[in-house]
């Protein structure tokens, strides 16, 4: 038989919860976790890696870089590579809200009591906002009803008022709008009725027309090839058109517009240098210094704060980083960078030690929105206080909780600790 004291129960509880309070304080330091920021100034992030690089890894490095400088350093990047488009129109048009469509009962039934009336001119405000409404609006049910029967009732009354070849293109709207190649006689009078169907004999084109400065970039239509700039183009699918102008060198212009029927896209561009792809040359030529231009002037381009060109060199787990960094206003005004040769960096992922140069660099303090902050981080690094280490707290929490349990170890010696008794 065997017995066990009381005592022996309460000291193993109280080295138990003296070891859980010590690991929870000492560990403290170790799991911290500050705050984001609020996200403010800007920075153009280009990244580039040499070849035979693991694309993999090289992408997880530069996430884990911008997401740094977003989260801890409130400094929002800004890709290079979203830089080579400049968009403009919608990818897609929003659709009619309740109340819009509300409206437009209103506007299409006050423009049929004009018509009635005789006031065709105030008729015809009624429906200019339907009309044009495709041009705005994802149109569908009631909504796509309501503009098309605005369309052909605009149709009547340019027909009424002597402008025949305006009639007609609205009539090829309607036709496409509705899918309705007829129009009742009950509705309207026999002459616009016959006047409509001699309408429907004319076949109506969507003309895209794109010069270009320089000359000779290709057009995409929907990502097909329809020619060179400067170009005139008859397309018989009318709907949401993506064009695209292309030419080596210089930014991609992509715009989205809706056309119908008879419509004319007209673009006369003046196509911006690529600075991207000029930076990319000056990185694989080692010419640093017209980096240096083009991020400027890639800076007033976007009007941001600063540009940030990383070049990550060798193997990814054991090589080094380039850094050129440019700031100042939109007009520049003597040698506002810094470059940052062969840093080198240890570990598969990204860390602070990597970012060390620019953490000290003024430079780049001068566009953080708490430059406090970093420059407390670089200086953290560059002493490499063992406090700043996770491992130092591990140890520190390890001894101090073996030196409570000798403690407590010793005085239960000394008071004769558990007694067992066996019979």
């Amino acid at each position: 038989m065997k017995s066990t004291s009381r005592g022996c129960r309460q000291s193993g509880n109280v080295r138990f919860f003296i070891l859980v309070f010590m690991h929870l304080v000492l560990f403290f330091p170790a799991f911290s976790v500050q705050a984001e920021q609020a996200r403010t100034n800007g920075l153009v992030f280009i990244e580039f890696s040499q070849k035979g690089i693991d694309v993999e890894k090289a992408r997880s490095y530069f996430d884990d870089m911008q997401r740094f400088l977003r989260e801890e350093l409130s400094l929002e990047p800004l890709k290079g590579s979203s830089l080579r488009v400049r968009k403009d129109g919608p990818d897609a048009l929003p659709p009619v809200a309740s109340d819009t469509l509300f409206r437009w009962r209103e506007m299409l039934g006050r423009g049929k009591q004009y018509f009635k009336e005789l006031k065709l001119e105030k008729g015809a405000e009624q429906h200019r906002e339907l009309v044009d409404a495709p041009y705005h609006f994802m149109l569908g049910g009631k909504a796509l009803d309501l503009v098309s029967e605005a369309t052909l009732s605009y149709a009547f009354i340019l027909f009424k008022t002597g402008d025949r070849e305006e009639s007609e293109r609205l009539i090829a709207r309607y036709v496409y709008l509705s899918g309705k190649s007829d129009v009742s006689d009950q509705a309207y009078p026999p002459d616009f009725v016959d006047f409509f169907l001699q309408a429907l004999s004319k076949e109506y084109f969507v003309t895209v027309a794109v010069n270009s400065t320089p000359s000779r970039a290709r057009v995409f239509l929907d990502d097909r090839v329809i020619g060179e700039t400067p170009l005139v183009e008859k397309v018989k699918k009318p709907g949401l058109f993506t064009l695209s102008v292309r030419k080596d060198g210089y930014v991609e212009y992509v715009v989205s517009r809706f056309a119908l029927p008879g419509d004319r896209l007209h673009l006369d561009l003046n196509l911006e240098i690529d600075e991207v792809s000029e930076i990319e040359g000056g990185v694989d030529a080692g010419d640093y210094e017209g980096v240096v231009k083009n991020l400027r002037k890639l800076n007033a381009r976007m009007s941001v704060d600063a540009g940030l060109a990383v070049v990550l060199k060798g193997d990814v787990d054991s090589g080094s980083v380039d850094y050129i960094l440019s700031a100042g206003e939109k007009e520049f005004e003597g040698e506002h960078f810094s470059i940052f040769r062969d840093m080198p960096r240890k570990g598969k992922r990204f860390a602070l030690e990597d970012i060390q140069p620019l953490l000290e660099d003024e430079l780049f303090l001068s566009i953080l929105p708490d430059p406090g902050k970093a420059r407390a981080l670089g200086e953290g690094l560059k002493k490499k206080r063992l406090t700043q280490k996770w491992w130092f707290w591990a140890i520190v929490g390890a001894g101090a909780a073996g030196i409570v349990y000798a403690i407590v170890e010793g005085r239960d010696d000394k008071s004769g600790g558990a007694v067992n008794v066996e019979f």
